[in-house]
């Protein structure tokens, strides 16, 4: 920054650049970070209902003492890891679609949040605008009023002065 000398004004800075500050933007930051990801969660959670309803099916067995073959066992055993391979793919697949959903929504609301910011902040701009041309306006008039109440005074005078001489 350069030294200014003795006598010499400061320069002027801009009346609004002291008035700006940013519109929340921790949480605008926060909803752009944050992206929904449920598929490990559901994984895991398949893969619990998968154990849980094999050892349902063991302990109804058991409970009613159902006896299975060893051709039964394996066929029980494959339509179990048949199920459970379509619960993991349905739970995998409605996860994903539903964050998908999510992700979306929240694009939305980021845009919808920054759409309204944006046009607030032109409306204002437009409005100091405004303030602008009616204060150069009533500026103007007000000069031009001051001219002629002393041109009017210098010609009022000149006049009186005429009739004296």
């Amino acid at each position: 920054m350069a030294k200014q000398a003795v006598g010499e004004p400061e320069p002027a800075m801009n009346p609004y650049e002291q008035n700006i500050t940013e519109y929340a933007p921790s949480s605008i930051d926060r909803l752009l970070d944050l992206e929904v990801n449920t598929l490990d969660q559901a994984t895991a959670d398949a893969e619990k209902a998968n154990i849980a309803a094999e050892q349902r099916a063991a302990r109804e067995r058991s409970r009613y003492g159902v006896q299975l073959t060893a051709a039964e066992q394996a066929q029980a055993s494959r339509l179990g890891q048949i199920q459970g391979q379509a619960n993991l793919a349905g739970a995998r697949t409605q996860s994903i679609r539903t964050d998908e959903a999510i992700n979306r929504e929240l694009g939305s609301s980021v845009l919808s949040l920054l759409t309204s910011q944006y046009q607030s902040t032109l409306g204002n701009l437009l409005n100091l605008g405004q303030i602008g041309v009616q204060r150069k306006n009533a500026y103007e008039n007000a000069r031009a009023a001051s001219r002629s109440q002393h041109y009017g005074f210098l010609g009022s005078l000149g006049n009186a002065i005429g009739k004296i001489i």
